[in-house]
């Protein structure tokens, strides 16, 4: 029917919800073209959807793990990944986008290539706006959390909302400032001056829809969300990815099976690469609990882990999160959106550990949600982690609160949920062209 392309840069956490609904609209009878950097294509091309490559190209193997120590970093890892990942590639992602959008009849594109919106703009065609996680939306009526700022909403304490949203204001026009070559790329296409955050304003509120696919769990819609938006549930990909790890599961769910449920502690696919002594303090936790535990280390070589462990630690690169979270006691993570959205599908207590980006307000909104407690990943140490997990495993209340999260997720359509209003607008779209056309 379509020819949807969706537009994307960064980890395994901006491409798999893509992937999801991607394979969800193809059973629609669209055709689906993801178009990112280098390293997905074979994940994409093996799951049976049109991939292009566009820049920029993923650091080689020599300078992946000292560029993962800045983006990672707490406080101004988001800010590096725009001024040093993507603004330098802009010019020639720009370039590699206008035939892709050109041969497309949607386009849906991630914030980091929102020039993909702006050929949409300027051939007048439609585009749509996918922010994977709640922290997107810069709700004043919710605050985010970023870094080291915890407790934003505590400045309505102080003369009611007017400190708060002019925070977010001066926040919002510092952040801007690195975004200033989006603004230069639209000049140059002769499309009009942007009013406001090329980001935060044109592309969540000029999209002709904005799909949410995460789930009410993690954040409810806020009266300050667009008008447009349409929340879905968790886009969940599942697979063992063994184009990445090379591992099949077999000893792991023998693991899993042959004893108590274990703790399973996971970094994601980026955090691993600054794990530090992480995995060595996570097996200490889990050793003073008297508790086993599976230790998802990814594929870093260098990575610190424990040594003789014995049978009780199973030490893995990867391990399918939808089959071992849900057999597991606790599930110690970093936070990344579709990490804790299995978290919260498996029905287990939580412990987040972020370590940046959106990871900070995720843990917050894991605790708000009464599903586990949180611990910086900079201060995790067994001594910090122990009275937390034992609090994580016998708190009744902790329990039944992910179970009951357990059964939203269940109930909301997710990523076939998605792909049926990206289906059901282009058909709206598709009839109101013939309509203008007569």
């Amino acid at each position: 029917m379509a020819s949807i392309l969706f537009a994307t840069i960064g980890s395994l956490g901006d491409l798999h919800p893509l992937m999801a609904i991607g394979r969800e609209l193809q059973k629609l009878g669209h055709q689906v073209t993801i178009a990112t950097s280098d390293q997905h294509g074979p994940r994409i091309i093996e799951n049976g959807l049109n991939f292009a490559e566009i820049p920029p190209k993923f650091p080689d193997e020599q300078n992946y793990n000292r560029l993962m120590e800045r983006w990672m970093d707490p406080k101004h890892g988001s800010d590096r990944v725009v001024r040093e990942f993507v603004i330098p590639a802009l010019p020639g992602t720009h370039e590699a986008l206008q035939p892709l959008v050109a041969a497309a009849d949607l386009v849906i594109t991630h914030p980091f290539t929102v020039s993909a919106a702006y050929w949409a703009e300027s051939m007048d065609k439609p585009w749509m706006a996918i922010p994977f996680a709640p922290l997107m939306f810069i709700s004043e009526a919710e605050p985010p959390v970023v870094g080291n700022f915890l407790h934003p909403e505590r400045l309505q304490w102080f003369g009611g909302p007017y400190p708060l949203r002019w925070l977010l204001r001066l926040a919002k026009w510092a952040n801007g400032l690195g975004w200033k070559e989006f603004t230069k790329i639209r000049s140059k296409m002769g499309l009009p001056k942007l009013q406001g955050h090329p980001f935060l304003d044109y592309y969540m509120k000029n999209s002709s829809m904005v799909v949410a696919p995460f789930s009410r769990v993690l954040g409810q819609p806020q009266p300050d969300w667009p008008a447009q938006t349409c929340q879905t549930g968790f886009a969940f990909y599942d697979r063992n990815d063994t184009e990445l790890h090379g591992d099949q599961p077999d000893h792991i769910e023998e693991f899993m099976a042959a004893g108590t449920a274990p703790i399973v502690f996971s970094l994601g696919s980026t955090g691993v690469y600054t794990a530090g002594d992480f995995y060595i303090q996570a097996w200490e936790s889990a050793k003073r609990l008297g508790q086993r535990a599976l230790l998802l280390v990814g594929p870093d070589k260098n990575v610190s882990i424990p040594q003789n462990a014995g049978p009780d630690c199973l030490i893995v690169p990867y391990a399918p999160h939808v089959l071992v979270f849900p057999k597991s006691a606790v599930v110690v993570h970093h936070g990344g959106v579709n990490t804790t959205g299995q978290a919260f599908r498996a029905g287990r207590p939580q412990l987040v550990v972020p370590l940046a980006h959106d990871q900070f307000d995720n843990a917050v909104r894991v605790e708000r949600a009464g599903c586990g407690l949180s611990l910086p990943k900079s201060k995790f140490t067994a001594d910090r982690a122990v009275p937390l997990l034992k609090a994580v495993l016998s708190d009744s209340s902790i329990q039944s609160k992910a179970k009951s999260a357990a059964e939203t997720v269940a109930s909301e359509p997710g990523a076939a949920g998605a792909a049926q209003a990206i289906d059901q607008f282009y058909r709206r779209y598709q009839d109101s062209e013939k309509s203008r056309a007569r």
